[in-house]
């Protein structure tokens, strides 16, 4: 076989592996079970459900979200009243496209306290990805993990909080 052949033949796999990799963030109405050998940090979940966000028919939006159907996702919020709700979407959007300055502005424009303080979560996370060495991370964590009274949200901010440690 020549080289470019070989070289085809390794990259075909590598590509399906980038295709198939989990995204970084996940939209869920609740906290899945553990699944033995599979690494909680590979997907760091966002709970979108009635109780947390206040509106109804929010699996719509999970699976937009999860599904990466951006447009459709724009054109739903036009039906959801509450402000601060489209932007929490919104900035969810901005960070599973990676886009996390503008996901952190977004985000920055509500109560770090609202949506079972996930804002602040997602914040934190934000400031993680880009890097910034000035902010304590687990100290920031561990303020969201007290305001919030959601079990589930405080076992996704704990996984966070624990990734955080070891980085």
């Amino acid at each position: 076989m020549t080289f470019k052949k070989n070289w085809m033949v390794l990259a075909i796999p590598i590509l399906l592996c980038f295709k198939c990799s989990p995204q970084s963030y996940q939209a869920t109405a609740s906290l899945p079970e553990p699944e033995p050998g599979k690494n909680p940090r590979l997907v760091k979940l966002i709970i979108l459900n009635e109780e947390v966000m206040g509106f109804n028919n929010t699996t719509v939006f999970i699976d937009m979200l999860n599904h990466k159907m951006w447009k459709g996702i724009e054109e739903k919020l036009r039906y959801v009243s509450d402000e601060q709700a489209r932007t929490f979407i919104r900035g969810i959007v901005l960070m599973m496209q990676k886009e996390y300055e503008q996901a952190y502005r977004q985000l920055a424009k509500i109560p770090d306290s609202a949506f079972g303080c996930q804002v602040g979560m997602l914040k934190t996370d934000c400031l993680f990805e880009l890097g910034n060495k000035t902010v304590n991370y687990q100290h920031n964590y561990q303020q969201t993990m007290d305001c919030t009274e959601n079990i589930d949200i405080k076992e996704i901010i704990n996984t966070r909080y624990r990734f955080t440690r070891y980085e």
